[in-house]
């Protein structure tokens, strides 16, 4: 029998210490291995009913045991294709998770003819038995995956169907019009036109300002799934590291007098306003001839291109202050967002202080300037308001489509390019052929979203990343 016609076993549950853990069967011998496992006679149980079997484990190989010797007594649901996660025959067996206990069950459901399940595989086979598309099987990873609410729910989206009901709605409205051009191909000897050509400028308009509006929404979405990249950057000894401390509660980054003590990234996460912030503390930008130190900087330089926010951190009891700040952000000029603290506000007068906010919020652009002081906590408040703005402007509205998936990004992208070419081809005149190629091409990269056609070669990237019993 082809390896994928087999039936497959894994551990569904965790491999962390718990009272219990479940063990998952699939494949047209999963209920026959059950059987054997639970030495059941006559019927096998009502199907979605919790049973109570003894499971023995006395065909153990190379164990001597009593004969007729319980393994374990466990619950067992069985679920009769297609009626399933997987569509296939299904069996989940709920035993005492010890692991010795849990080994064994894997070992017999081998030797009873099963396989060792490979990292998403139940998955895999419920979508290739038609009981999830790509985009849905995607949105069960990052379900098991998510660590905040607005990770949680749009991983819910995804696996409710979401994006595949508004890609669906583009392909099919694309699909009528491609028919009617196969037609007139069909008939091209008798110059007829079934595709109004009007029509299909205004389609093809629509739906690619709705591509572009979806994958639009991606730089948020990658924010949500993947969390918010924050870099801490700044001279030495400005307070990054007791920043980060700050903000993570816990005693992350070493802090001391010395300049250069941090030398290399140190990152930490943490939640607010219900998105993820990814936080860097970086080493202290100057001049310096130490190597260590240098690549330091260089590594500070690289995170801070690749972060969505900089939080630009000055000595605001420095008579420089106002000097670094402007050179720092001219350094620092890039795509990222920018924020200006102007940390031991505690050391300067609270009209100083005010002053010299004024001045830089100027000078910057009107990025934000905000006061912060790890003595007294003041800018505090100010500080967790801009972070929770962010987040605002970041988490989706009720029932809004966000692209948290680089893939679906791609082809959405990839979708965008052809339909420039065919808005291109139906002002221009483009002949019939080259008007149904890209038409045909930008069905095929929608669908590739949701895995309608041409995902053979992507199957096995999207599925690995998997846990084993999923």
């Amino acid at each position: 029998m082809d390896s994928r016609g087999r039936t497959i076993v894994a551990l569904a549950t965790g491999l962390t210490q718990a009272a219990v853990a479940m063990v998952r069967l699939s494949g047209p011998e999963a209920w026959a291995i059950v059987r054997k496992l639970a030495r059941l006679q006559g019927s096998y149980p009502t199907p979605r009913t919790a049973t109570l079997m003894r499971i023995y484990g006395d065909a153990l190989s190379g164990i001597q045991t009593l004969k007729n010797a319980v393994l374990d007594e466990a619950i067992v649901i069985l679920y009769q294709a297609p009626a399933s996660y997987t569509g296939e025959d299904v069996a989940e067996i709920t035993l005492h998770a010890s692991p010795y206990i849990v080994r064994s069950v894997l070992e017999l459901s081998i030797a009873y003819g099963a396989r060792m399940a490979e990292p998403g595989e139940f998955t895999e086979r419920a979508f290739l038995n038609g009981k999830l598309d790509l985009a849905e099987a995607e949105g069960v990873n990052d379900l098991i995956h998510a660590r905040t609410r607005a990770q949680q729910q749009q991983a819910m989206g995804l696996l409710q169907g979401g994006l595949s009901k508004e890609v669906e709605s583009l392909r099919d409205r694309l699909l009528h019009l491609a028919t009617l051009l196969e037609l007139e191909l069909d008939f091209s000897e008798e110059d007829v036109e079934f595709a109004n050509r009007a029509e299909l400028l205004e389609l093809a308009t629509s739906i690619q300002a709705r591509c572009r509006e979806l994958a639009a929404t991606f730089s948020r979405g990658e924010a949500i799934r993947s969390g918010m990249p924050v870099v801490i950057v700044g001279r030495p000894n400005a307070g990054k590291s007791t920043l980060l401390n700050h903000l993570l509660g816990e005693e992350r980054a070493i802090v001391t007098a010395i300049p250069g003590t941090t030398r290399d990234t140190i990152e930490g996460e943490c939640v607010f306003s219900g998105l993820l912030f990814r936080f860097a503390d970086t080493a202290g930008l100057r001049d310096t001839e130490d190597p260590v130190e240098k690549i330091g900087i260089a590594r500070t330089l690289e995170h801070a291109k690749r972060a969505k926010l900089l939080l630009v951190l000055v000595d605001a009891s420095s008579p420089e202050a106002e000097r670094i700040a402007v050179e720092l952000f001219q350094v620092l000029d890039g795509n990222s967002r920018r924020a200006l603290l102007l940390t031991k506000a505690d050391r300067v007068p609270d009209s100083a202080l005010g002053e010299l906010r004024n001045r830089l919020a100027g000078q910057l652009g009107g990025e934000p300037v905000l006061p912060w002081s790890a003595v007294s906590q003041g800018g505090d408040a100010e500080l967790r308001g801009l972070l929770g703005r962010i987040a605002a402007e970041i988490l989706p509205e009720a029932e809004e489509v966000v692209v948290t998936n680089l893939r679906h990004y791609q082809a959405l992208a990839e979708s965008d390019v052809e339909l420039a070419q065919l808005l291109e081809g139906l002002q221009s005149g483009l002949t019939q052929e080259l008007l149904a190629f890209h038409l045909r091409r930008v069905i095929a990269h929608l669908g590739a979203i949701t895995g309608e056609i041409g995902v053979e070669d992507i199957l096995g990237n999207i599925f690995q990343n998997f846990c084993i019993g999923k």
